[in-house]
């Protein structure tokens, strides 16, 4: 069973893991605003990796052979590893931003860089990192009034 679950999998679960620290933190918290925004961010990147999870075992499990059968080689253990960081490395780097800059700041910079890293170009990581700061803004600070993180470097 182990030699069917590909790096995709592996990245969900450390995903997982990493959400489920998170979330316990956020329990200490002294404020019900300052628990509310870490709260609702850790149950939908739970369920959303839940979600990918089941996907991805439902694919296993209907066609655990389709690589063979298609005649495709199976892709070696090195090309699932760099898979697996690909999918992994950007949840810990916007992590670090958030923890040192802030919401307002790391939210932006991420979507910009990682839209360009992903192959988009200008225009289309500056409407993401535009996009993506608005939403958050308007759901967190006017719905939700919510006085999100402001990191340690902006920190008075």
């Amino acid at each position: 069973m182990l030699k069917k679950i590909n790096g995709l999998i592996y990245a969900y679960i450390v995903i997982i893991i990493f959400v489920l620290v998170i979330f316990y933190q956020t329990l200490h918290l002294h404020f019900f605003t300052s628990k509310i925004v870490p709260f609702i961010v850790c149950v939908l990147v739970f369920m959303l990796t839940a979600i990918g999870i089941i996907i991805e075992a439902l694919k296993i499990s209907k066609n655990p052979k389709a690589a063979e059968k298609k005649g495709d080689a199976p892709a070696p253990e090195n090309k699932t590893q760099k898979g697996m960081l690909e999918c992994t490395i950007p949840v810990f780097v916007m992590a670090f931003l958030i923890y040192i800059l802030g919401f307002w700041v790391a939210i932006p910079l991420f979507m910009l860089v990682y839209t360009k890293c992903n192959g988009g170009r200008w225009l289309e990581a500056i409407g993401a990192a535009i996009i993506t700061t608005g939403v958050v803004y308007v759901v967190f600070d006017l719905i939700l009034r919510a006085n999100l993180y402001t990191g340690k470097l902006f920190i008075n």
